[in-house]
């Protein structure tokens, strides 16, 4: 039989052996903790996740669930070392970028006929020679519009312009006035209609949705170009969604927007 002296020798040695166990396990799981913190990639701040991403769906042409998924994906894992600015833009433009070629492009009719009843004299409002004429439905009501495409001839920039002037049921006319387009993409079989404008100082952009001759702008993007040093630019876009009262500001050092407003002619020269 041990006596008290030997067993609480006994004891106080199994008490330092389990504090420096503990001590030891201590230090390996805060080893552990340091190095996987460590191998994490940075991540953008975090409302800037959530305002980006809940601008997804509504704003991409396609809203095909892949590569929806697939975007988040490279967006949320996408390091930045830097706080720049055109990185995140850049990785924003991911988000969006959609192969709009696989849209076909609407089908004009009835392109320069003379028999088209035109509200005004050609020669008196474009001055241009041979300016391209037609039909097409631009507001989605189920009637022919009449259009007129052409290259602006004042002003910076690129300047392809459409002027639809809108069909009229119950006069059965077309309207004098216009509805002016610059540099337009339309996707017929989505709704969608994308135009921009921009010169040396900045300029705008647009997207509408057009459904039953109604024509509702759901994106607006305002350009300001900031000249500096050594032919150096800042370029601030300012998105803003009407239809959600919502808006997103980004910075790049060169002027770019999200594909779907690619220019794209409607007749082919």
């Amino acid at each position: 039989m041990k006596s008290c002296k030997s067993h609480n020798q006994e004891t106080n040695q199994a008490g330092i052996m389990n504090k420096s166990y503990r001590i030891k396990l201590l230090f390996h799981c805060l080893w552990i903790f340091l190095f996987c913190s460590a191998c994490q990639p940075n991540k953008l701040p975090e409302i800037k996740n959530k305002e980006i991403n809940k601008h997804i769906n509504d704003n991409k042409l396609s809203d095909s669930p892949h590569d929806d998924a697939q975007a988040k994906t490279e967006f949320d894992s996408i390091g930045i070392i830097e706080k720049d600015q055109s990185n995140i833009y850049h990785n924003y433009l991911n988000i969006r970028l959609v192969d709009s070629l696989r849209f076909k492009k609407p089908h004009a009719s009835c392109v320069n006929d003379s028999t088209i009843k035109i509200p005004f004299k050609i020669s008196e409002r474009y001055t241009m020679e041979q300016p391209r004429f037609g039909l097409l439905d631009f507001n989605l009501d189920g009637f022919n519009d009449l259009f007129f495409e052409y290259y602006g001839l004042n002003g910076t920039g690129l300047k392809n312009t459409v002027d639809v002037y809108f069909y009229d049921k119950n006069l059965d006319e077309f309207s004098d006035s216009c509805w002016q387009l610059k540099n337009p993409a339309f996707y017929p079989e989505l709704g969608i209609i994308t135009e921009y404008s921009y010169g040396l100082g900045g300029g705008t952009a647009a997207k509408y949705k057009l459904e039953n001759g109604r024509i509702t702008p759901i994106e607006i993007i305002d350009i300001a170009i900031q000249q500096l040093s050594e032919g150096q630019l800042t370029v601030e876009y300012s998105y803003s969604f009407p239809n959600r009262n919502e808006s997103l500001v980004f910075y790049d050092n060169r002027v770019r927007l999200p594909q779907e407003y690619d220019y794209r002619a409607i007749i082919d020269k």
